[in-house]
This record gives structure tokens, C-alpha cells and sequence, in this order.
């Protein structure tokens, strides 16, 4: 059996992600430090599960480690978190970090690496619609995209090639 991967090396992040509400509250309460928290398990729960992670002491104390805080402070910052709705607060108390935003954003970036067979699991699922597939047109359209972009690619290789060559006969001939 194949080994299905279903965390990302990246994720997206809308640029005006500090202009949330949510977000503002959290700075204005816990400053970088809760900013911080909140990025890295982003980072996490992208990274492993991809549209969840575990809350227990082990992940406090990665968290902890890693930024140089206490893991009473990561333990604030993330029931914060719940508070505000930056995190689902039901799911937080059963040990759960995730969002209905977290779980869409996954299933677009799995939809868009076109990876196969990605669910969320049912107990934490916090939406019923399903995303949009990319159609077959979006797709063509994907596919002849990079086609182009390769002859593009190819034509400017050529011209620079035959003008490299030109120079050097130029050169060459005085």
C-alpha cells in the first residue's frame, strides 16, 4: 500500500490576514508571542495532519520549546484561540485544534496537488458542503498554461543562444 501524504511543504496565507478581528485581539492580548503560537500550529497542523493537530501537553511543550516560552503561556494564547473562534472551542476541549477556515484551506490546497482519496475525518468535520472539484476545463486550461510557458521558455533559450553565438563571431572577427 501507498504511503499518502497528507500534510503540505507550504500553505497559503491571505495577506490581509492581520487585518481579522480575531487576529487584532490576539496581538492586543498576547502581543508577537500569541501571534506566534498561533502561526506555528498553522505550520503544524499544515505540516503533519493537514487540517488538524492533537492538543496535549506534548504539543504545549513543542510549542514552548521551540519559541523559548512557558507552556502555561502556549496553554492561554490556545484556549485564546477557542475563545475568539480562531480555533473550533468544542474541539479544543476535546483535544482537537482545527477550524472550519483550517479544513477548507485544506481541502482547496489538496484539491489543487490534485491528491486523491483526502478526507477529514467525520468526529472533527465542520462543514457539510464539499468544495469544488477543478473541472476538466480548469484543468486543460492548467495544462496548456505550462505548455506554453515551456515553448516561451524555449524561444527565449534559442534567442539567447543564436545572439551569444552572434556575439562571439563578432568577436571573433576582428
Amino acid at each position: 500500500m501507498a504511503n499518502v501524504k497528507t500534510g503540505f511543504d507550504y500553505y497559503k496565507v491571505d495577506t490581509d490576514r492581520y487585518q481579522d478581528r480575531r487576529i487584532k485581539k490576539l496581538r492586543k492580548n498576547y502581543g508577537c508571542v500569541g501571534l506566534a503560537v498561533y502561526d506555528y500550529l498553522l505550520c503544524e497542523i499544515y505540516r503533519d495532519k493537514g487540517c488538524f493537530a492533537a492538543w496535549d501537553e506534548d504539543t504545549a511543550f513543542d510549542v514552548a520549546e521551540y519559541l523559548g516560552i512557558k507552556e502555561n503561556t502556549v496553554a492561554e494564547v490556545v484556549k485564546y484561540c477557542g475563545a475568539v473562534g480562531l480555533f473550533n472551542s468544542e474541539l479544543l476541549s476535546r483535544g482537537m485544534i482545527t477550524s472550519e477556515a483550517i479544513q477548507k484551506r485544506y481541502l482547496e490546497m489538496a484539491n489543487r496537488a490534485r491528491r486523491q482519496n483526502i478526507a477529514i475525518p467525520e468526529e472533527i468535520r465542520l462543514f457539510t458542503e464539499e468544495l469544488p472539484k477543478l473541472t476538466e476545463e480548469t484543468q486543460e486550461i492548467t495544462e496548456v498554461f505550462h505548455k506554453v510557458n515551456k515553448s516561451k521558455v524555449k524561444e527565449i533559450n534559442k534567442f539567447i543562444s543564436n545572439n551569444a553565438q552572434a556575439h562571439v563571431c563578432t568577436c571573433e572577427e576582428k
